[in-house]
C-alpha cells in the first residue's frame, strides 16, 4: 500500500478590484475604502495605491500614512482609512491591487479621484481707524463702530 500523497493548497486567482470609494475631504486628508463588488472571497488581501501629479505614486500604510511599499489588508481591516499628509487643493487618484493566498497579484483596478479642500483664509487683519475699527477677512470688509465713552 502506497502512502497518500501530500495535499496541496492552491487558491483561485483574485478578481481585479473595482475602483476604491473615496470621501470625506479635509485640507490634508481623504478617506478611502476598498470597494466590496468585487466578488473576492472576505480572505483577499488589497493593497491601495495613491497618486498625484506633484508627488507620483506611493502606498497607504495601515496607519493612514503614506509609504514606498505596499500594505495588504483584508477589506475587514482596511475599513475606512483616512489618508494623512496630503498637500491641499490637490487631485489624488487611489486605485486597489488584490492578492489571493498564494500571494499572487492582480493588475490595479480602476482609479477613484478626490481632492482636497482649499487652504484656509489669513488670520484676519485688523486696524483701527479713529473710533472705527475695520475687520479684513479672506477680503471681505466689514466695520465695527465703537462709541466714544464720555
Amino acid at each position: 500500500v502506497e502512502p497518500a500523497p501530500p495535499a496541496a493548497t492552491t487558491y483561485t486567482l483574485a478578481r481585479v478590484p473595482l475602483a476604491p470609494i473615496v470621501g470625506n475631504p479635509g485640507f490634508n486628508s481623504l478617506d478611502v475604502a476598498v470597494n466590496t463588488g468585487d466578488g473576492n472571497p472576505c480572505h483577499t488581501l488589497y493593497a491601495l495605491r495613491i497618486s498625484s501629479a506633484e508627488a507620483g505614486n506611493s502606498w497607504i500604510q495601515a496607519d493612514g500614512t503614506l509609504g514606498f511599499a505596499p500594505v495588504y489588508l483584508t477589506v475587514a481591516d482596511w475599513a475606512i482609512i483616512t489618508t494623512f499628509g496630503l498637500s491641499d487643493s490637490t487631485d489624488y487618484s487611489f486605485a486597489a491591487i488584490a492578492r489571493n493566498g498564494d500571494g499572487i497579484d492582480t493588475i490595479p483596478g480602476p482609479a477613484a479621484t478626490g481632492t482636497t479642500l482649499g487652504c484656509l483664509p489669513g488670520l484676519p487683519a485688523i486696524q483701527g481707524v479713529g473710533f472705527a475699527l475695520v475687520v479684513l477677512i479672506a477680503g471681505l470688509v466689514g466695520t465695527l463702530r465703537l462709541a466714544k465713552r464720555t
